[in-house]
């Protein structure tokens, strides 16, 4: 669009000449309400439909940065991305297409969830191996691993990383990548459960309390026939520092640490 604006004067052969200033003004952009599929917010599961306006190419930007999406994909076409204002088309429905950096937090996710797994595994395989017994063999009880009450069975109470059991002893396994112990938190004269602080031995004692007495009540669903049974707790970790170690035999938990390919049992 073109708009006079001055007057500009030249001179011509000793005369004085007027020429009206024209200005390009660029076109306004319009501003683009578009629908896109994007997982629920809050405590809502699934994937739902949503609007939003753009007024111009950085408030598209900006809206792209605060949804850690690298760009706009149409739900019939996901290979062309769309990161410019001027490509959206009102039309159309689109779905959000995760940034590099939030794909590579997801696969961070998964690969410490995979790590989690596996050391839970090896933990527990190991003490399955160090603990059993020919004449009284220990079950490998997967299913016992999420602990509910019998009055509360929608909401979990527990969960261990690890269940082994026979007759007589019901071994409990708690799996780490990293034992933190604050030293100061064990000198002092409350019970360890009510001691509050970042501590992985205690978190461990205060968890083991509320097993075992929930256990002794009754109120587990499953548990039944574990009420008469020795506790055994084992706590492993591929960080395990020694003052955490010694800690683990003063309350009675049997520590488990890396030893060259394997593990050990701290003695």
């Amino acid at each position: 669009a073109l708009s006079e604006d001055v007057d500009v004067c030249t001179l011509q052969q000793g005369k004085t000449t007027a020429y009206p200033l024209y200005v390009i003004v660029p076109k306004p952009e319009a501003s683009k309400t578009i629908r896109y599929y994007a997982d629920a917010v809050e405590e809502e599961m699934g994937v739902f439909e949503f609007s939003v306006t753009f007024d111009h190419q950085q408030d598209f930007k900006e809206w792209l940065l605060r949804q850690q999406a690298g760009g706009l994909a149409t739900v019939t076409d996901t290979r062309a991305i769309i990161t410019k204002f001027n490509e959206l088309d009102e039309g159309l429905l689109y779905c959000l297409e995760p940034s590099r950096v939030h794909r590579g937090m997801l696969r961070l996710e998964g690969w410490r969830a995979n790590q989690d797994c596996a050391l839970e595994d090896e933990v527990t395989r190991f003490v399955w191996t160090h603990e059993n017994s020919t004449d009284d063999q220990l079950a490998c009880r997967s299913d016992l691993r999420k602990v509910v009450r019998k009055q509360d069975k929608d909401n979990q109470f527990l969960e261990w990383d690890g269940v082994l059991c026979n007759q007589n002893f019901l071994i409990v396994v708690e799996a780490k990548q990293n034992v933190f112990c604050n030293m100061s938190l064990h000198q002092s004269p409350q019970q360890p459960e009510h001691v509050k602080g970042k501590d992985t031995v205690l978190s461990v004692v205060k968890k083991v309390a509320d097993f075992t007495r929930a256990l002794r009540a009754g109120e587990l669903e499953h548990f039944d026939e574990f009420k008469h049974c020795d506790i055994v707790v084992f706590l492993g970790a591929r960080h395990f520092p020694k003052e955490a170690r010694d800690l683990c035999k003063l309350y009675n938990i049997r520590a488990v640490f890396p030893s060259g390919s394997n593990f050990q049992q701290a003695t």
